[in-house]
């Protein structure tokens, strides 16, 4: 086993690179994925390029259809919170009216 020389830089896979690599082994056409998400096929293009960064919601459907995780195709780009604009900013102990039912059940 070789050693890296010192400062190699490893290659590190975007967004775009994950969407590429996921559409190709699940053998999707770019024209079939710009169909399937409704939009035209240099959108894709750029999205696979990484000129332009996709929605979550794209990321999402990308992954259903191509099979991957969409932790995996999202990488590091949306933190866990951020996957959910229902995520809880408190405990359901914090809100009042689960206080007050808790007290009637008492």
């Amino acid at each position: 086993m070789s050693e890296q020389p010192a400062g190699a830089a490893v290659p590190e896979w975007t967004v775009g690179d994950r969407m590429d690599k996921a559409r190709k082994v699940a053998r999707i056409g770019v024209q079939e994925m710009a169909d399937y998400l409704g939009v035209a096929r240099n959108t894709v293009s750029t999205w696979t390029s990484g000129r332009i960064m996709p929605d979550i919601r794209t990321l999402r459907l990308w992954a259903m259809r191509t099979g991957v995780p969409f932790e995996w195709l999202a990488g590091d780009q949306f933190p866990r919170r951020a996957w959910s604009r229902k995520a809880p900013t408190k405990t359901p102990l914090e809100f009042p009216a689960t206080l007050a039912a808790l007290a009637l059940a008492a």
